[in-house]
Protein backbone atom coordinates (compact mmCIF):
# COMPACT_ATOMS: atom_id res chain seq x y z
CA UNK A 1 0.00 0.00 0.00
CA UNK A 2 1.01 3.68 -0.35
CA UNK A 3 0.69 5.84 2.40
CA UNK A 4 0.77 9.79 1.40
CA UNK A 5 1.62 11.87 4.60
CA UNK A 6 2.30 15.06 3.07
CA UNK A 7 -0.62 17.29 4.06
CA UNK A 8 -2.83 14.67 4.10
CA UNK A 9 -1.95 11.83 5.86
CA UNK A 10 -3.75 8.36 3.73
CA UNK A 11 -3.02 5.21 2.23
CA UNK A 12 -3.56 6.20 -1.49
CA UNK A 13 -3.52 3.01 -3.32
CA UNK A 14 -1.41 0.02 -3.99
CA UNK A 15 2.47 -0.59 -4.99
CA UNK A 16 4.83 -3.61 -5.36
CA UNK A 17 8.37 -3.40 -4.29
CA UNK A 18 10.54 -3.43 -7.57
CA UNK A 19 14.26 -3.74 -5.58
CA UNK A 20 14.32 -4.42 -1.92
CA UNK A 21 16.34 -2.42 0.77
CA UNK A 22 20.02 -1.03 -0.32
CA UNK A 23 21.82 1.62 1.19
CA UNK A 24 19.84 5.07 0.54
CA UNK A 25 22.25 7.48 -1.65
CA UNK A 26 21.59 10.16 0.33
CA UNK A 27 23.47 9.33 3.17
CA UNK A 28 26.44 7.76 4.77
CA UNK A 29 23.79 7.01 7.90
CA UNK A 30 23.61 3.12 7.28
CA UNK A 31 20.22 2.54 9.45
CA UNK A 32 18.91 4.94 6.12
CA UNK A 33 17.69 2.57 3.76
CA UNK A 34 15.67 2.98 0.34
CA UNK A 35 13.43 0.64 -2.01
CA UNK A 36 11.97 0.97 -5.13
CA UNK A 37 8.37 1.03 -5.72
CA UNK A 38 6.28 0.57 -8.87
CA UNK A 39 2.57 2.17 -8.88
CA UNK A 40 -0.10 -0.25 -8.84
CA UNK A 41 -3.71 0.34 -8.48
CA UNK A 42 -5.48 3.25 -7.02
CA UNK A 43 -8.30 3.37 -4.49
CA UNK A 44 -11.48 4.73 -5.40
CA UNK A 45 -11.54 6.42 -1.47
CA UNK A 46 -8.30 6.84 0.15
CA UNK A 47 -8.17 5.55 3.59
CA UNK A 48 -7.16 8.58 5.73
CA UNK A 49 -5.26 8.03 9.09
CA UNK A 50 -8.04 9.07 10.99
CA UNK A 51 -10.38 6.22 9.56
CA UNK A 52 -7.34 3.79 10.71
CA UNK A 53 -7.03 4.92 14.36
CA UNK A 54 -11.20 4.82 15.00
CA UNK A 55 -11.17 0.76 13.18
CA UNK A 56 -10.41 -1.92 16.30
CA UNK A 57 -9.37 -4.26 13.68
CA UNK A 58 -6.34 -2.13 12.90
CA UNK A 59 -5.55 -0.94 16.39
CA UNK A 60 -1.84 -2.83 16.37
CA UNK A 61 -1.16 -1.43 12.70
CA UNK A 62 2.85 -0.32 12.63
CA UNK A 63 1.44 2.51 10.98
CA UNK A 64 0.26 3.72 14.15
CA UNK A 65 3.14 3.07 16.21
CA UNK A 66 6.26 4.05 14.49
CA UNK A 67 4.71 6.43 12.12
CA UNK A 68 7.83 7.46 10.72
CA UNK A 69 9.06 4.37 8.76
CA UNK A 70 9.08 4.44 5.47
CA UNK A 71 8.03 1.39 5.00
CA UNK A 72 6.32 -1.28 6.66
CA UNK A 73 4.80 -4.88 6.73
CA UNK A 74 0.76 -5.28 7.47
CA UNK A 75 -0.61 -8.64 8.01
CA UNK A 76 -3.00 -10.38 5.33
CA UNK A 77 -6.29 -9.32 8.12
CA UNK A 78 -4.93 -5.68 8.20
CA UNK A 79 -4.48 -5.47 4.04
CA UNK A 80 -7.79 -6.73 3.32
CA UNK A 81 -9.46 -4.43 6.00
CA UNK A 82 -7.78 -1.36 4.45
CA UNK A 83 -8.93 -2.60 1.21
CA UNK A 84 -12.65 -3.18 1.98
CA UNK A 85 -12.46 0.61 3.79
CA UNK A 86 -11.54 1.54 0.17
CA UNK A 87 -14.51 1.01 -1.59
Amino acid sequence: MFYHSGGESDIKGLASVTKEFYQDPTTKEEAWVSVELKAGKEFSKPVTLSTIKKNPKLKNMILLKISRLSTMPVTPDEFEEILSMSK
